[in-house]
């Protein structure tokens, strides 16, 4: 029995032995440099693989896959946006005020957009300083009326004087608070 175990024994070993001789011998004929055996063994494993590759062929359902798909391309335009975060720091910080409150109506620039000075940035809603306006010049215009008829209708140099005065006041009040509504309304403009 002990004879038995010993020749398996060996012939395991020797079997063993033979498999790496093989890759070894790849290895040692690359350490060796020694081309004609090497190009021989390349032979060797290119058949298996000509005969792998031949019978895949033959048992492959796939066969007319194809490797490679091809498109037609059309001529279009290209949008590519990037999104991105971050911080802008700016040579000189302006903080625009309105010199008095109202609803934002109009914007004319948008976020980002270069401006110039004196561009008119947006419009505020003048919550009836238009109307205001409009009044105060008719009644200008009707102190102006009154003032020319009263030339016309006094003749004493005393009553023309003393009218001139009064007509000239209203005038000039009228002329004032039309100046400063027009100034206001103009200011809406940023």
């Amino acid at each position: 029995m002990k004879k038995i175990y010993i020749n398996i024994i060996a012939l395991l070993v020797l079997f063993s032995c033979g498999k790496k001789e093989d890759n070894q011998s790849i290895d040692s004929l690359i350490e060796a440099k020694n081309v004609k055996e090497l190009q021989v063994k390349k032979a060797l494993i290119q058949k298996d693989i000509a005969k792998i590759d031949e019978a895949l062929s033959k048992l492959d359902i796939k066969v007319n896959e194809a490797l490679v798909s091809v498109i037609k391309i059309n001529d279009t335009l290209f949008n590519h946006y990037v999104e991105v975060q971050g911080n802008v720091a700016t040579n000189e910080n302006i903080i625009i005020q309105p010199e008095f409150s109202g609803t934002l109506t109009t914007l004319n620039v948008k976020a980002g957009q270069r401006v110039s000075k004196g561009q008119i940035l947006g419009r505020v809603d003048d919550a009836g300083m238009s109307q205001q306006l409009a009044s105060i010049e008719n009644q200008y215009e009707l102190a102006k009326t009154t003032f020319e008829r009263q030339k016309k209708s006094l003749g004493s140099k005393n009553r023309i004087r003393n009218s001139i005065f009064t007509s000239a006041n209203t005038n000039d009040i009228g002329s004032k608070r039309s100046q400063s509504n027009e100034s206001t309304i103009v200011k809406n403009n940023y």
